[in-house]
Formats: structure tokens, sequence, C-alpha cells
């Protein structure tokens, strides 16, 4: 008769109690802006973890394709930020502001980074409202602008799997259309060309020897889709937000948001004329305070929850 006999195996160290483990599973809490210093109460731990510099950037790259709508730019009267969510992610009025001295156009918003257009240097700068840092740029030599025949437009678009450089797209476009560069499917560079009621989705194609060309992918009927006003008067595009994938009409009637594959529409509560108020989405991840020890309902409802979560995930 064999006898086999076993080796006792040393205890593995509980989840929460492994700093590589516990990283992980912080890094797949929601992407809203109360997410991390709520999470930061539990413990001293936690908060030394969720305060480091080197997680927030991972923070921000593991949730960058899918940033909440943290509100709008009112760009009306000055640059101002109005916020959109509800609290406890709720942002004051005017958390992110700037002065620019220089005449300046608006161009967009994208990637929570602002573009506007200064046509008497012909340059154009890039605001970063979370770092709070300006980039100024010559616009190319040739680049035929003028005010009424060739309307400026332009985008910012991240640097491929780099969150930290940019590049810049300028768009000159005829007086009766606007146009606004999206993302289209498979990630590529596309257009959101708008006239009248009739809004188009333009997608880029290369072909073997490297020739680009345009093409129609889809066609929306506006008329159809938002309330027309007894005046019949087209909408004025006045925003997209690329990650959430909705683009944002001005009408008569209101302010509406329509998702541009679902086709869903929601009315926004913004009042009077809101030409110039642009999508803000980013992954905002807000400093860490200290002197939170003692709050010990936010701690046990927190470790709560955390401990269901946890038993989730290892179930």
């Amino acid at each position: 008769m064999t006898t086999t006999s076993f080796l006792p195996r040393s205890a593995a160290a509980p989840p929460l109690d492994d700093d590589d483990l516990l990283s992980e599973i912080l890094l797949r809490l929601p992407p809203q802006p109360s997410s991390l210093p709520r999470a930061s109460l539990v413990c001293r731990r936690w908060r030394s973890l969720l305060s480091d510099p080197a997680f927030r950037r991972r923070f921000r790259i593991h949730h960058r394709r899918s940033p909440p709508l943290l509100g709008f730019i009112d760009a009306n009267q000055g640059i101002t930020f109005q916020p959109a969510l509800d609290a406890p992610d709720r942002l004051p009025r005017g958390h992110f502001s700037l002065n620019l001295d220089d005449r300046y156009m608006t161009l967009g918003w994208r990637h929570g980074l602002a573009l506007f257009f200064l046509p008497i240097p012909l340059q154009v700068v890039v605001w970063d409202p979370v770092a709070g840092v300006q980039h100024r740029l010559a616009v190319p030599p040739g680049f035929g602008f003028h005010p009424l025949e060739n309307p400026i437009n332009g985008t910012v678009l991240p640097a491929a799997g780099d969150i930290d450089h940019f590049q810049v797209v300028l768009v000159l476009t005829s007086r009766n259309r606007h146009v606004s560069v999206i993302r289209v499917e498979g990630g590529e560079m596309g257009l959101l060309v708008v006239s009248g009621f009739i809004a188009q989705l333009w997608k880029r194609e290369t072909d073997s020897h490297g020739d680009v060309s345009w093409s129609i992918g889809r066609t929306i009927e506006l008329d159809k889709l938002l309330p027309r006003n007894s005046e019949k008067e087209p909408p004025n595009m006045i925003g997209y937000a690329e990650e959430n994938n909705v683009a944002f009409f001005w009408t008569v009637g209101g302010v509406f948001m329509v998702h541009l594959e679902s086709l869903q529409l929601k009315k926004l509560p913004v009042t009077g004329i809101a030409y110039r108020y642009y999508p803000f989405e980013i992954v905002y991840t807000p400093g860490i305070g200290g002197g939170h020890e003692g709050v010990e309902v936010v701690r046990h409802l927190w470790w709560t929850r955390w401990r269901r979560y946890i038993r989730q995930l290892f179930s």
C-alpha cells in the first residue's frame, strides 16, 4: 500500500492585502469625479494608493474611452465651465475658466482639450483646463482662411496610445455647412457635415496605394428627429462629444443631445441662446485631501459595498 504525504501550503494573502491586486481592483472604479475621493475614505492605505500620481494616470488611461460628460464650457461671455452631473459628481460652476486677451474663435473641444483660433496672429491655442496650461501653434503657411467665404473648423486629436501628446486638425468649409471632425467605426477620423435638416457622416478610406478618398457612411434626417418649429428654421449644431458619440443641436425649442448611433434624443436644461456651449468630457481625478480617518459612517458604507463587489469578482 502506497501512501502520499502532502506538504502544508502557505496560506495565500487575502486579495486586499496585495497592493498590486488591490490596485487592479480600484482601477475599475467608475470614472466619476467622486469615485477616488470617496474610496480614499476607507483607510490610510487606500488613500495613499489612490493619491499616487502614477495610479491616477493609470486610472485616466484605463477609462479614456468612457469618460463622463462633466458639463459644458460656456463661451458666450468669457470661457467658463457649466456643470451637468448631479451630486456627488457635480463640479462647481466656473471650476474651469480661461481669459484670452486676443480676439479668438472657439473651434471645439475634444478629449478634455479646447482649441481656439486667433485670426490676427494666425495661431491656434490648445488649452488643457485640468492642467491649467496653454500651447500656442502657428497656422501653416498658405492656409487660405477667410471669415466669410471659408469659415474655419478644427479639432484636437490625441496621438495614438498617448494621452500626453496631441495633433491639431484644421478644416475650411463653405458658409452654409457645419463640419465637425468625428471618430467613426474602427477609430478612424471622419466628418459630420450638417446642412439644413440633413446630417451626413463621412468616412475616410485609404486604398492599397495610399490614396485617400471620402464617402458617405450615413445620412440623418434631422427634421424627422428634432422637434420642428413653426418657422421651419434648421437646427444649429453647437458641439460634438466623441467618446459619448453624441451631437448637440440648438433649436428654437431648446438644446437637444442626439446619439449618432442609436439616434436617441434628449432635451438638455439649457436656456437662452446656446450656440457657444461646448461639451466637456474627461476622466477628472480631483485632489484627495487628508483628515478624513474619523468619518466612520462613510468608511463603513464603502467597506460594505466593496466586500460585496470583491465577492462578486472572485465568485
